[in-house]
Formats: structure tokens, sequence, C-alpha cells
């Protein structure tokens, strides 16, 4: 349970797109007031989750088009292979909370540097 004395990290799984953009700047946000117990505005208070470089991008879209000055740096934004479980969990250690934002049909895109594929023509 999350009491302001105990401040604790959260996670958005996936962090881009219109949820989970919306998720991350809400939590952002909440992170700046004090009974809100989620840990404060320090490296890795709010972490989002994605599958590759353009997650941060696409986050930051959302962000700025819905928050005022609201900006999800490269130090928040940490890459992942959601086919993998154990890529999750590793990346998930020391969470508290992991709010999620699956279910929904994700479009496929362009392989950038940092992203799982195994080669650039994988889709």
């Amino acid at each position: 349970m999350a009491v302001p004395y105990k401040r604790s990290p959260i996670a958005i799984v996936p962090c881009y797109g219109a949820l989970g953009g919306t998720l991350y700047g809400i939590a952002q946000r909440a992170s700046s007031i004090y009974d809100s117990g989620i840990e404060g505005n320090k490296k890795g208070s709010v972490r989002g989750l994605a599958a590759n470089a353009r997650g941060s991008l696409m986050l930051n879209k959302v962000l700025s088009s819905k928050f005022t000055l609201a900006y999800a740096g490269e130090d928040k934004i940490r890459l992942c292979d959601f086919s993998s479980s154990s890529s999750i969990g590793r990346s998930l250690r020391g969470y508290d909370f992991v709010f999620t934002g699956l279910g929904l049909t994700q479009r496929e895109g362009k392989v950038t540097g940092n992203s799982y594929e195994k080669t650039p023509n994988d889709r």
C-alpha cells in the first residue's frame, strides 16, 4: 500500500501510444504530489518500457500535445524485448507498481537501432 512516507517507483508498459503516453503523463504529474505515494521526480521514479527507440519519440509526441511542459528523457525509457518474459522481468526489477496499456493492437514499424529484431528486414 502506498503511503506518503513510503514512496514507490512505478513503470508504464508500454509507454508509447495514446493510452501509454497518457498514463505516463498522469503518473509523472502525480509523482510531484507528496500524498500520491509515487516516488518523486528523480531518475527512475516513473519509467516507461518500449520495444524500440521509436517509442521514446511517440511518447514525447503524446506528452507534448496533452500535458504542458511534459518531456520524458532517454533516461526515463528502458528498451525491452516484449517477446521474452525474462527480459520484461529484468526491466521491471525494483518497481513496485506496473500500469499496463496492453491488449490494444500495435502497428508494426520500421526496425530502429537498439531494437530486438534479428535483421533489418524482420517485420
